[in-house]
């Protein structure tokens, strides 16, 4: 299924679970959360315009209550910089009003004096409170003091070979995509060295699993596959990375029958609006940095066509450990191979033997055209139905050869003797006549 499709069903989906207040909790009937509303506005601002009044009133509540969330919850700073992040991701932070200048200050006056931000005011700076907020300030210069401060924590917090999600902790796939999705638009795309050891560390990662932290007295779940993948997109020359394949692959194992993404592999229904962002959040990064122009290889001539042609590929096992993708060009050179030494073989129903050999050709005829057969079914889209037609009469011919010794040379024959009598008969009675 294609990104944009299964967005729309992940946003079918999150219609259904909006409270009558406008908020979304982590999955539904739970209590209204200022961070769930923003990853369900997420999705829906970037599904169709459909939802249009869906989103108005999430963006009401999250205008209504952000400053009580700071009062009643405690000041911690993802209550407005997530917010502020992902609406002004999907170009809606307008929407909140003059209430979005008073959220952008209260989020510049949270900053630490090392340039980081913490979980709360005061708290040490890690890196995902600091990518929030750089995220939500983007509309700023990047040589704004705030930005220069927080791209100088940045890359003063890497160690090794990318950063860690708490301060001294473990060296840690998400906290580096933080860093490189933060430090593209605060080095405006220049990498240098620690952003080359990033990527390598990146590229040599195939763990998928969500990694926690711990943020101001409560446990934070973050997706490894969804902020590694928007990382490499943003900071790859080539889409086409093993990495990159490892984590879609996982990611499409999330999906659910019924439309959304899954939190984890089950057969239960496990989708959660946090994994309905996650994943858009990753294919949307995709979408928007796709250049086929860069990406996909055309010979000289189709480059000169006012159209780029797409590139055709099958797919094949979608959903499995054993998903195939290939060109179609290669499809049908393996059909169109099977189909000529099936009528190589089958030959041999012109003459009919009892000879080992002619049999064992027989055989391999038929299985070979049957094969055919059944590609050209699956199929039906790239080869059409004539060919289908004309192998399945020739191995129709080829059995009946195996089964009985009827070949097309003995039935012309046959047709013939039988036409010849029948000419014979005709003039001797015609002779009697006379």
């Amino acid at each position: 299924m294609a990104y944009k499709e299964q967005i729309r069903e992940a946003a079918k989906w999150l219609a259904q679970c909006q409270n009558p207040d406008g908020s979304w909790g982590l999955t539904p009937s739970q209590a209204g959360s200022l961070v769930n509303t923003a990853e369900a506005i997420f999705v829906l601002a970037i599904a169709a315009d459909e939802h249009s009044r869906i989103i108005e009133s999430g963006i009401k509540y999250i205008r209504e209550n952000w400053s009580q969330h700071l009062e009643q919850r405690g000041p911690k700073l993802r209550f407005v910089g997530f917010p502020l992040m992902l609406l002004r991701c999907v170009g809606r932070e307008r929407e909140l009003g003059h209430e979005r200048r008073k959220m952008e200050t209260w989020l510049s006056s949270q900053v630490n004096d090392d340039g980081g931000w913490g979980a709360i005011k005061g708290a040490v700076s890690d890196i995902f409170s600091t990518f929030s907020a750089v995220q939500a300030l983007n509309n700023r210069n990047t040589s704004d003091p705030l930005l220069v401060g927080a791209k100088t924590w940045i890359l003063s917090s890497f160690k090794e070979r990318g950063w860690s999600l708490e301060p001294n902790g473990a060296l840690s796939p998400t906290a580096t995509a933080y860093a490189l999705i933060s430090l593209h638009y605060l080095l405006e795309g220049k990498e240098d060295e620690r952003v080359a050891e990033a990527k390598a560390y990146l590229l040599q990662n195939s763990h998928w699993e969500d990694e926690t932290a711990s943020l101001a007295g409560t446990m934070w779940q973050h997706s490894r596959h969804s902020s590694v993948i928007s990382a490499l997109a943003l900071w790859l020359d080539d889409f086409f990375s093993r990495t990159i394949a490892d984590g879609i692959l996982y990611s499409n194992r999330l999906i659910n029958s019924e439309g959304g993404w899954n939190e984890a592999r089950s057969t239960a229904d496990t989708r959660s609006v946090r994994s309905q962002y996650w994943a858009a959040s990753y294919s949307q990064t995709l979408i928007d940095q796709f250049d086929p122009s860069k990406f996909i290889l055309r010979v000289d001539a189709e480059r000169t066509d006012k159209s780029l042609l797409a590139p055709k590929f099958q797919h094949f096992f979608v959903g499995t450990d054993f998903t195939i993708v290939g060109p179609t060009v290669v499809l049908k050179t393996v059909n169109y191979l099977l189909m000529g030494l099936g009528a190589l073989f089958a030959v041999d129903i012109f003459l009919y033997s009892a000879d080992a050999s002619f049999l064992l050709d027989n055989y391999l005829g038929v299985l070979f055209l049957l094969a055919s057969f059944f590609i050209m079914r699956s199929r039906p889209k790239v080869f059409s139905s004539t060919y289908r037609f004309a192998v399945i009469v020739v191995a129709i011919l080829s059995a009946l050869n195996l089964a009985f010794g009827v070949t097309i040379i003995g039935a012309f024959s046959q047709l013939t003797s039988s036409s010849a009598d029948a000419w014979s008969w005709f003039l001797s009675w015609k002779e009697d006549s006379d």
